[in-house]
């Protein structure tokens, strides 16, 4: 299989955002400008969270687009972009979802609905098809032990990492997008051990993502595990035309990427 190199942004309060450590976020700019940059690069996919922790927040784009919610951001970003676009953020129950895939979502990203109910991985997925239900888990090493964390309010749960990660599987999840908290925005490498762990206990496509640095850091990666999927976030909002050297480089490693 042909693997996919997926760029991911963050919005914070009506702002594209640089994230490091799910902590500290850098104003990139306006919500739109980086979506269309990816489109003109087409790229294999898109993961778009939003990440505001209030609905409260004004958003400024350069272009004449009148925008009051992260739903207005999702019409606009899908209606100008040819690939799939997998968007999350504040999704509670089924009525959300349907919001989500109304204004422009080709997959759906949930996080601590699923922490808190697993059951709602089984009803999306009755509801929308599993290959639409993308489920986050967020990762943070404590005492040396990996351990799930919710952003929003700062919760680690004392979890089973594996054999959470094998009940999403099972509920019907089409997909797991994993961050490491310790390597967001650090650019110091994926944490290899914890991707592999992952990697090796499910069936269903894994997308890790946190620590990429350098296009180095995809290729020590892919030598390491077998993925059909590879996201970054920084990697690709500071160097020109990262995605296509980044793909391109890939490429001449050797590596099936589409």
């Amino acid at each position: 299989m042909k693997i996919r190199l997926i760029p991911v942004l963050f919005f914070k309060d009506g702002n594209l955002v640089r994230s490091e450590n799910f902590d500290l976020h850098q104003i990139l700019g306006d919500p739109f400008t980086q979506v269309d940059r990816y489109n003109s690069w087409n790229v294999d996919e898109i993961i778009y969270l939003d990440i505001s922790k209030s609905k409260n927040y004004e958003i400024k784009n350069k272009i004449n687009f009148k925008t009051k919610s992260f739903f207005d951001v999702m019409q606009r970003a899908s209606a100008k972009c040819f690939s799939p676009m997998v968007f999350g953020g504040g999704i509670k129950n089924l009525t959300d979802a349907q919001s989500y895939f109304q204004n422009g979502a080709d997959k759906i990203c949930i996080n601590t609905i699923a922490l808190e109910n697993l059951e709602i991985i089984s009803e999306l997925a009755n509801n929308f098809g599993n290959q639409s239900i993308v489920v986050s888990v967020d990762v943070k090493l404590v005492n040396n032990n990996y351990k799930v964390y919710n952003a929003k309010n700062e919760k680690i749960y004392d979890y089973d990492l594996l054999n959470f990660i094998k009940l999403i599987e099972k509920k019907g999840a089409g997909e797991i997008f994993l961050n490491s908290v310790d390597r967001d925005g650090n650019g110091c490498g994926y944490d290899i051990d914890l991707i592999t762990k992952v990697s090796k206990s499910i069936n269903i496509p894994l997308i890790p993502c946190g620590g990429a640095g350098q296009f180095k850091d995809f290729k020590d990666l892919l030598n390491s595990t077998e993925l059909t999927a590879v996201a970054a976030g920084n990697l690709f909002n500071f160097t020109e035309r990262s995605y296509e050297k980044a793909k391109f480089y890939l490429k001449n490693e050797g590596f099936n990427f589409r």
